[in-house]
């Protein structure tokens, strides 16, 4: 095991960083960042360590410092296509859409199979208004992991946004067959059955639908239901003004 490489050669980075990768995989972020920063005292330069940390103070909303952890780890090791694609996601939050573009290419330059990153380079270019490129870059992702749910809603927004209904709701059902648990990809067919006319099932999905909006409701987490959406849906008049209140919220950061 990891602990017991650390009793045989305490100063191991790559020990330390195994480790921190496993108790970060069991929800133990603060040790799990302790260990990283151990690995970094013992190397400075241990670019996995360095791009792991960085993964934490993203999910910590510490987005400088794990924008600088990102850029030191790409300092060390060039070619290192996750850190490409992790940079590339900072800056997108940002708003920095054209570095980000730049970070994921470098990421398929350097890792052609990379599916995380071509869906990703599709939401920095649906951002930045290339529709084609979108698509393409979706469609690749899905080639490459046609198990990757996440591609699949995502190219069905695609489909959604051009009014290819048909061709959205295969993509939304897809997804969801692939991950059953996905509120965006649900709250969407949703919608798109609705665009339809298709009133199949249609009590059972609303109290679905209900329940995943007030969940994510109270959790402060953005709705997936659109406000002008939710006029559509049973859900009641305070409900509504939350939608919208937590959709003006994401518009004015």
């Amino acid at each position: 095991t990891y602990r017991k490489a650390l009793e045989l050669q305490a100063n191991f980075p790559d020990a330390y960083c195994n480790l921190a990768n496993a108790l970060k995989e069991k929800g133990l972020v603060k040790e799990a960042e302790d260990c990283y920063n151990t690995a970094l005292r013992l190397c400075p330069t241990h670019a996995d360590s360095l791009n792991n940390l960085a993964n934490i103070k993203r999910e910590q909303g510490s987005i400088e410092d794990a924008t600088a952890l990102y850029n030191k780890a790409l300092e060390v090791f060039p070619e290192f296509a996750a850190a490409h694609s992790n940079l590339a996601s900072v800056l997108q939050q940002q708003g920095k859409l054209t570095e980000a573009l730049m970070h994921y290419k470098e990421a398929i330059r350097i890792q052609p199979t990379f599916a995380d990153a071509y869906s990703n380079m599709g939401n920095t270019l649906k951002e930045m208004q290339d529709i084609a490129g979108a698509l393409t870059c979706y469609s690749r992702a899905i080639q490459i992991n046609p198990a990757f749910a996440d591609a699949h809603s995502n190219l069905a927004s695609i489909h959604k946004d051009s009014g290819n209904i048909p061709e959205a709701i295969q993509s939304y059902k897809t997804a969801l067959k692939l991950k059953p648990d996905f509120p965006d990809a649900y709250c969407n067919l949703v919608h798109c059955l609705q665009i339809i006319c298709d009133w199949s099932d249609y009590e059972e999905r609303m109290e679905k639908l209900v329940k995943i909006v007030a969940d994510q409701l109270e959790k402060n987490r953005l709705p997936t239901v659109h406000p002008h959406h939710s006029m559509f849906y049973p859900s009641n008049h305070e409900q509504r003004k939350l939608i919208a209140g937590q959709h003006a919220l994401m518009c004015a950061d």
